[in-house]
């Protein structure tokens, strides 16, 4: 039967890190037999671990936790870079869970709302996906772009605006001469050089009847009434739009430009 008292003591020099040898020569010294000391260490060793087991168990709590700060920093790090980048100008950031990031200040557009978007801080933007949006910089009326909005990156330009099907843009032409009148663009032979000339013309001098005058792509004739209606401030224009979801936006935006 194992002794007890003699185990306990045992037990308490494993923990403080003695060898059993140790232990067994100490125990010798004392005057006890060799079984009772063998007994004595057998059972302290099957119910604890010495403590030169321990580090062991140190090392694996040290490692836990060193991998998880290194996966909270690679995760602060992804976030920077893949969803809070300092975008510049004219581009745009549409993340899955509806954030809306820019390059530029605007103000913008959509179902009869209007945000204003901040350079470089999200905006929720909860419409999600396929919506018809208008992004105006009111400190240059002249500067307004429509975008069907996607998860993703955008950039806005003429050439994406012209993708939102029936709607069109304000920004000015460059590269050519500004037109005086309607013979100069009855002379070009391209249908839509001819067009652009026709939009331009009718935002110069502020005359929506111009706009009839486009034939070829109802979109490009939207595009034109769109243009004067935000030249002029006047929304009425808006309704000679084709495309009832170009039209709506071509009201909200002047009756927003209207309101400052």
């Amino acid at each position: 039967m194992v002794n007890s008292q003699l185990a306990n003591w045992v037990r308490n020099q494993i923990a403080q890190g003695y060898t059993t040898k140790q232990i067994y020569d100490s125990l010798v010294r004392q005057g006890y037999n060799s079984q009772d000391i063998n007994e004595a260490i057998n059972f302290s060793s099957s119910s604890i671990k010495p403590l030169n087991q321990q580090p062991k168990q140190n090392i694996g709590l040290y490692l836990i936790v060193c991998t998880v700060i290194i996966l909270v920093i690679s995760g602060s790090i992804f976030y920077y870079f893949f969803f809070n980048k300092n975008l510049e100008g004219n581009n745009c950031v549409y993340s899955d869970d509806r954030y809306l990031t820019c390059g530029k200040s605007w103000t913008i557009v959509s179902e009869g709302k209007e945000y204003n978007l901040t350079k470089n801080k999200p905006l929720h933007f909860p419409q999600g996906e396929n919506k018809l949006i208008g992004f105006t910089n009111l400190k240059d009326l002249n500067e307004t772009y429509l975008l069907y909005l996607e998860i993703g990156t955008h950039e806005l330009s003429e050439e994406t605006s012209r993708r939102a099907v029936g709607s069109g843009i304000v920004k000015g032409f460059t590269g050519e001469p500004s037109p005086d009148s309607i013979e100069e663009c009855e002379k070009k032979t391209d249908d839509y050089d001819k067009s652009d000339c026709y939009i331009e013309l009718a935002s110069k001098n502020k005359d929506a009847t111009i706009c009839a005058k486009i034939t070829h792509d109802e979109s490009e004739k939207d595009k034109c009434y769109y243009g004067v209606a935000m030249k002029v401030k006047d929304k009425s224009i808006c309704k000679n739009i084709a495309s009832t979801d170009s039209q709506q936006l071509c009201i909200d935006l002047v009756t927003q430009v209207n309101k400052n």
